[in-house]
């Protein structure tokens, strides 16, 4: 009678205890809100290093309202320290507001903090449980504080305007590099403790010919930023990493060129001297590839191309235009010249010892027993094969 008089009362109490837990999950999370009176919702982080410490610029974001739909300013807080922690313990200090990096796209490295050590610069964030690790990280020419502290061209913030220079779009022109946080840690921390970012430059807008709005940036540090030009900035340039340390950056046509090589190329374009006249060969599609021998050690770079040409004079009728293809001669013009850019681009890796084309990881998982002995002088014995295909799409 009591086992019947349970089993009949059961879907009641089971009632009961799922409303509990529906009510208590409701009010004992925040569901993601924040609350910007108390909470510093950071866009971006620069790191600077000198022989004190570490100088960290934090560009928070500021909701502004009006009557043509708002937007967003920016305010750069900056603190000093012997470590990174200490540092974001300062700009609680400064602000009262707790610094949120879970929103953080972009991590700025100065050019000092580059070649002292940049593992150690991004440590912090990678370890950091609300730091998300697809945040994009580049190299600034200068310090990473006076890059936030600039006036942009194209956006409210600097660091937006410099986000936009890292979208698919952009990567598929062949003309920058992205990388990511978890990207260039597994790189650096992995056999071959190398690794490669972008190296953004800061150029006056007036004298690139650009025109776009006033910023709305400023803060603590904005006042000197408001009396310069309106910047644009550009990340055509690679740097290149050994064991945390920043060795060299590449040219832009040897960050093309590796573009290429990764086979990530899908609306860029390649310039060379053909037929009396510079040419310009708008790339329709791209593979690349690269293929590791032990015996003996060789490596070999591939690349191929479906271009059109786009630099030629047009043609009367614009049938012909859609139709227009490359010469043989126009071909063998970019093949040579891709190849003369991946040799010095190999040549660069050697020198620096900067290992991005992931050769000693290939080594690593094809042939694990021969890889402490080749490993050490892999890139400066290596036997370099280039081969360059360049077909015209019409």
């Amino acid at each position: 009678m009591r086992a019947e008089r349970f089993f009949r009362r059961l879907p009641a109490r089971l009632y009961l205890l799922l409303l509990a837990v529906v009510v208590f999950s409701f009010f004992s999370n925040d569901f993601g809100l924040v609350d910007i009176q108390k909470t510093a919702i950071i866009l971006s982080a620069g790191i600077d290093r000198s022989e004190d410490g570490f100088y960290l610029t934090a560009q928070i974001a500021v909701p502004k309202g009006g009557t043509d739909g708002g937007g967003t300013n920016a305010v750069n807080v900056c603190a000093a320290g012997d470590t990174l922690p200490e540092c974001v313990e300062g700009i609680y200090a400064q602000t009262g507001w707790v610094p949120k990096f879970i929103f953080c796209d972009l991590l700025l490295l100065g050019e000092a903090a580059a070649e002292k050590d940049a593992v150690a610069c991004l440590d912090f964030f990678l370890r950091s449980e609300y730091m998300p690790d697809s945040s994009l990280v580049a190299v600034c020419e200068g310090t990473a504080h006076a890059v936030l502290s600039t006036q942009s061209a194209v956006d409210e913030a600097a660091s937006l305007a410099v986000e936009k220079l890292f979208t698919d779009a952009a990567e598929k022109s062949g003309r920058v590099c992205k990388m990511t946080l978890r990207e260039f840690a597994a790189g650096c921390y992995g056999v071959t403790e190398s690794g490669y970012m972008p190296y953004l430059s800061a150029l006056d807008a007036e004298q690139t010919g650009s025109a776009g709005k006033e910023s709305g940036q400023g803060g603590q540090d904005g006042q000197s930023a408001e009396k310069e030009p309106p910047k644009v900035y550009t990340a055509a340039r690679t740097a290149l990493f050994f064991r945390g340390r920043m060795q060299g950056v590449l040219t832009p046509q040897q960050t093309l060129a590796f573009q290429l090589l990764r086979g990530k190329v899908y609306a860029g374009t390649v310039t060379a001297e053909a037929e009396g006249s510079r040419v310009s060969l708008g790339i329709l599609q791209n593979d690349g590839g690269i293929r590791l021998d032990v015996r003996p050690l060789r490596a070999e770079f591939s690349v191929t191309l479906h271009v059109r040409t786009t630099g030629k004079s047009a043609p009367d009728a614009l049938p012909e235009i859609s139709r227009s293809a490359p010469s043989r001669a126009q071909c063998a013009a970019a093949e040579n010249a891709i190849a003369a850019d991946l040799t010095s681009l190999f040549k660069t890796c050697e020198e620096t010892g900067c290992d991005m084309f992931g050769l000693g990881r290939t080594l690593h998982r094809l042939h694990p027993n021969e890889f402490s002995a080749l490993h050490g002088p892999l890139l400066g014995e290596l036997s370099l094969s280039v081969r360059v295909r360049v077909f015209g799409a019409g």
